[in-house]
């Protein structure tokens, strides 16, 4: 965690930073492998960068509401890089023209970090040939670092990333972990459906396997089982199953925080358009007197909330929002095969 938080704080080009500012990118950073102890590590990694001198706090600062060992605000420290112009003169000559390296020239401490991996990779780029068979992302990654994760991680991207390289001049291509479906998309006028839980998946799979594919006047071709956050990754899988990009796909989960940030994560970054399956979620919302509270603490994303509600109007906002904030949720179970029928603009017609 420490080397991520440093890189944060030292890739600003801002002197003075803001402690809530770093906290927030690195839950972006972390998303689901935050642990239960976050806070108290994120402090001990701030405290440890101060007492190595590369950040001071400011004057006035104030303690930070979530540990008050550390401060609100801090500016980074100038530190006396060893033989500087001896490494600048290795980054501008050492490696492939390929690489653009202009960003290390500023932060030479980054560039000892990676140097390792720059070096694999200028390596790999002086010695590959003109027909070079494509691998995999992982099996090119085992093939140049010895580890199969390493350039597909955020990690390796970022290097990517920095010195403008993609897959395709590393000759390796990206392969997709596959979602469990039913039904195909072939033109990009149909319609896709993921559900996040898998009862919910096999009452709408019986239904579709009837006929019953149409709501709100939308035929759809396609279910997908979401299989909680696993979506948010396997939804690529797209691309190998050759579905169009315009194609049109609907998302319907729990409504709760959980539900609500999946559904976000989904959307974000993506080329394809993903909207809420809204009439499902306004029957939820009905259903919501038999629920109970949450058991266990969810991540709660102010972002994410409102571009949900922005779904529905003023009323219904303010409700949910505020339902939501006592701990309330409805599971998606709570629309059984019967109601989800019920929904429906009946069986379509074979021609």
């Amino acid at each position: 965690m420490k080397e991520i938080i440093e890189n944060l704080i030292f890739n600003n080009e801002k002197l003075r930073f803001e402690t809530v500012d770093i906290e927030n990118k690195l839950k972006e950073e972390l998303e689901e492998k935050r642990g239960p102890l976050f806070y108290r590590d994120f402090a001990n990694h701030i405290l440890l960068l101060e007492k190595e001198g590369k950040i001071v706090r400011l004057k006035n600062a104030q303690v930070y509401s979530r540990d008050t060992r550390i401060a609100t605000k801090y500016q980074k420290q100038k530190t006396n890089f060893p033989n500087e112009e001896e490494t600048k003169n290795k980054i501008q000559a050492y490696f492939h023209p390929q690489m653009q390296l202009s960003t290390y020239f500023k932060n030479l401490e980054q560039f000892k970090k990676d140097q390792c991996y720059l070096e694999k990779i200028s390596s790999f780029l002086l010695n590959k040939s003109a027909w070079e068979p494509y691998l995999s992302v992982n099996e090119r990654s085992f093939e140049i670092f010895g580890n199969e994760k390493f350039l597909g991680s955020a990690a390796g991207l970022k290097i990517l990333s920095m010195i403008g390289l993609s897959f395709e001049q590393l000759a390796c291509y990206e392969t997709y972990e596959p979602f469990f479906h039913f039904g195909f998309v072939t033109r990009s006028t149909e319609n896709i459906l993921i559900v996040e839980n898998k009862d919910t998946f096999f009452s709408l799979k019986k239904l579709f396997q009837e006929g019953t594919t149409r709501w709100e006047n939308k035929h759809f071709s396609m279910l997908i089982y979401g299989e909680g956050n696993k979506i948010t990754k396997s939804i690529n899988y797209l691309e190998e199953l050759k579905v169009p990009i315009e194609t049109s796909i609907f998302y319907f989960g729990d409504l709760d925080p959980e539900g609500i940030s999946i559904y976000e994560r989904l959307r974000q970054g993506k080329e394809r358009e993903i909207h809420i399956m809204k009439i499902f979620y306004v029957e939820l919302w009905k259903r919501r007197k038999n629920s109970k509270i949450i058991g266990k603490e969810q991540k709660w994303n102010q972002t994410a909330i409102d571009n949900f509600l922005s779904n529905f109007n003023t009323q219904e906002q303010t409700e949910i929002h505020n339902y939501l904030l006592e701990k309330n949720y409805v599971p998606q179970e709570a629309l059984n095969i019967e109601i989800l029928r019920s929904l429906s603009d009946g069986i379509r017609k074979t021609v």
